[in-house]
């Protein structure tokens, strides 16, 4: 496998403020539902079954990673360990940077930033939207994609990196 320059990678992690509740009080459920007769039957494997589980959560949301990445050929977005999606540069048709406000909820109170994507039209028709922090960043990578696959020189005149 050929090593292809890595133009822009982005990665975040999920909020552990919100994560970590949102884990136990899952657990806490699952556990309070469906564990009565295990409990009572084999308390031993029961304790052993909800240590393993709570292992295996910790584990996952210690190494969850949302990353987006633009090589030479392709751009990957990926939700690893689970999810991964290659989009070849090659069979991009046009894109283009967004930006969707957030209206404020129902009381009017609250106010959250506004969403910044890109959206990708794809040579078939389809779309796809990327979520990003930098999404014009993404689309100086996929233009110096674009420009490397069809072998233009590369002209580095005012990009921003």
């Amino acid at each position: 496998m050929q090593n292809l320059p890595m133009l822009y990678r982005e990665e975040s992690r999920p909020p552990r403020l919100l994560t970590w509740p949102l884990v136990f009080l899952g657990v806490g459920v699952i556990v309070a539902t469906n564990s009565r007769e295990l409990f009572q039957s084999q308390p031993a494997l029961f304790a052993l079954y909800v240590f393993a589980g709570g292992l295996v959560t910790v584990f996952l949301l210690e190494f969850v990673v949302v990353a987006i990445e633009v090589t030479g050929t392709e751009v990957r977005f990926s939700i690893s360990p689970f999810y991964i999606r290659r989009i070849m540069v090659a069979d991009i048709l046009h894109d283009e940077v967004r930006t969707y406000p957030i209206s404020a909820t129902a009381t009017g109170r609250s106010w959250r930033p506004p969403k910044h994507c890109i959206e990708l039209t794809m040579k078939s028709g389809s779309m796809v939207t990327l979520f990003s922090a930098h999404p014009e960043k993404i689309l100086d990578a996929i233009g110096r994609a674009k420009e490397m696959s069809a072998g233009l020189p590369q002209l580095d005149v005012a990009r921003n990196h």
